[in-house]
């Protein structure tokens, strides 16, 4: 879920930089080979400082991939204006808020809920969502991890998404084919009777004005929902 995090963040809108550098295993302020080497040592550190290919563990493929990649982790991270996180991975649990404020607690299996006031907790992996973004379906392709696009029940504009990206995204194309994705409707026109007959965990949407009237009927549907901020 980590992994998921990160490249989510990576594809919203309007991004800051934050300045961190991912990969400053020793913390000497910069990224080279003595964080290899040191890594390489040192794999009993923190598992949001040692795990550089969010992966969920520590060991040698991650100083490979950062032996691989640490001139490209010398540049600042970016991260979205419209999506907050706060990780505590090593007590098995992170904070997220989307682009309306709300927020939320995602919790690994087996970690103790942390009791966050006006926090909705979901724990994962999740297995019944809906999408009425592509972020969602992005972070599947960077990813190339199917049980995202197993995970999706019900998606808005499913008839042009699906067969454009067939190549792209073969698991999403043989799901629709086989008829075990719920067409959600569009923006304009939701279909609401699918979304809740797929009994969605949480349903992915973007924050603008189209939006608007999904959210509230959410709302009064009990629905779980997070909007993404990504126009």
């Amino acid at each position: 879920m980590k992994r998921i995090i990160l490249v989510l963040l990576a594809l919203i809108v309007m991004p800051i930089s934050l300045g961190f550098k991912i990969g400053d295993i020793n913390h000497d302020g910069s990224v080279d080979i003595a964080d290899v080497v040191y890594l390489f040592k040192h794999r009993n550190i923190p598992l949001d400082e040692g795990d550089v290919n969010c992966d969920n563990s520590i060991d040698i493929a991650d100083v490979v991939y950062l032996f691989k990649n640490y001139d490209e982790m010398r540049k600042p991270v970016v991260f979205a204006e419209t999506f907050q996180l706060e990780p505590h991975w090593d007590e098995g649990y992170c904070i997220v808020v989307d682009a309306d404020g709300k927020k939320f607690v995602i919790l690994k299996e087996g970690a103790k809920n942390p009791n966050i006031p006006d926090a909705k907790v979901f724990r994962v992996p999740l297995k019944r969502v809906v999408s009425g973004d592509q972020i969602l379906l992005g972070t599947a392709h960077i990813t190339k991890d199917d049980t995202i696009i197993d995970s999706i029940k019900a998606m808005q504009y499913l008839n042009s998404i699906a067969p454009k990206y067939k190549n792209e995204l073969p698991r999403l194309y043989e799901r629709y084919q086989n008829g075990d994705i719920l067409d959600a409707g569009r923006w304009t026109k939701p279909n609401y009777e699918n979304i809740i007959n797929s009994n969605p965990e949480i349903v992915f949407i973007y924050k603008f004005k189209y939006t608007e009237s999904m959210k509230k009927k959410f709302d009064e549907l009990n629905i779980n929902y997070a909007r993404t901020g990504a126009y």
